[in-house]
């Protein structure tokens, strides 16, 4: 998909994502993972295609937060998530593969389960690191085939469905993505 299709079938959707992505959240524990994960965030913390907000509950009390994504709509529902828990977080329509920020900007970048509907994934990961301070954190959550049978099987019988019901997000993205990025 194009940026443009990214951003349009997300605007779209936009009202009713917190529903589509329920089953994830809570019956396959994509929440429990989330929730370890950004329990590491530290400082000045940047979310790359921060959706609805679902990473919102997650991050430490207190933190400072800059959050982009790019749809106008599910940056409105970001916002009033981030309200709901109390946080302030900066929010701003920005591509992850053309980050507006200057090198070195903070201190945790965050992505979840938004690599695999980047055009380029790759140079929204080059860009991810270049405004990451040195020594840093990257934290990503991603999709990938279970090893789980009966876990496997379902992502295998329901992988265009999701594909299709998740404006482009596939269930088992390509493992050697991150391989030759060295991050």
């Amino acid at each position: 998909m194009t940026v443009n299709q990214v951003q349009s079938a997300y605007n779209e959707i936009a009202g009713q994502y917190e529903k589509k992505i329920w089953f994830d959240q809570h019956i396959l524990g994509v929440a429990r993972l989330r929730k370890n994960l950004l329990a590491k965030a530290t400082g000045r913390i940047l979310e790359v295609a921060c959706g609805i907000g679902s990473n919102i509950p997650f991050f430490p009390i207190g933190s400072d937060i800059t959050a982009i994504d790019l749809s106008p709509r599910m940056l409105e529902v970001a916002r009033a998530n981030a309200t709901k828990h109390g946080l302030n977080v900066n929010l701003a329509v920005m591509d992850a593969e053309h980050l507006e920020f200057p090198g070195g900007s903070f201190d945790t970048v965050v992505s979840t389960l938004s690599t695999c509907i980047f055009p380029n994934p790759f140079k929204a990961l080059d860009e991810m690191k270049r405004v990451c301070r040195p020594n840093g954190l990257i934290l990503l959550l991603e999709h990938g085939h279970s090893n789980l049978p009966w876990l496997a099987n379902y992502q295998d019988r329901h992988e265009y469905e999701h594909y299709k019901d998740h404006a482009g997000s596939r269930l088992k993205s390509q493992e050697k993505l991150f391989l030759p990025l060295g991050i």
